[in-house]
């Protein structure tokens, strides 16, 4: 499932859905973009994607996402590190990617996604419960001594 997963981010980043980003963002950053584009490799068994703008010379990253299958049941995928660059939050363009995460596990056959999103993520809490996401719970995370929620999207 994770070669398919890359193969639909790959089609689906086409250029008119790069420029929905642009105007997403607005004239007052796309003036000086040159150009928008979608790095998606995969790793091992995990699958990423990165949403970048082109200022001139400079590459700034807007926003990026992962998959991977759960382990021992390839029918739920686990999506993490979404991350909205501070500089192109409150453009929408978390709702954006948040519709793109479910249009590829769906199209890659995937039954469900899970995920965790730190309690204090406010926006990407949001976001998932907009979109009918289901909190499941949630814990104090050892590692970083945050509370962290589970959130899962059935697909089928």
């Amino acid at each position: 499932m994770i070669a398919e997963l890359e193969d639909h981010l790959k089609r689906s980043f086409n250029q008119e859905k790069l420029n929905l980003i642009g105007k997403l963002i607005g004239e007052g950053w796309t003036k000086d973009v040159l150009r928008f584009s979608a790095n998606v490799t995969q790793y091992r068994e995990q699958v990423n994607c990165h949403i970048w703008a082109q200022f001139g010379e400079v590459r700034t990253e807007l926003a990026q996402f992962s998959f991977e299958e759960f382990p021992w049941n390839g029918d739920v995928l686990v999506s993490g590190n979404v991350y909205v660059s501070k500089h192109y939050q409150g453009y929408g363009i978390g709702k954006l990617l948040n519709a793109e995460r479910i249009e590829v596990a769906k199209a890659s056959g995937a039954s469900a996604i899970i995920c965790t999103v730190l309690e204090a993520n406010i926006p990407e809490r949001k976001v998932l419960f907009a979109n009918n996401w289901r909190n499941l719970g949630r814990f104090k995370s050892g590692y970083s001594n945050t509370l962290v929620e589970f959130w899962l999207k059935e697909l089928k």
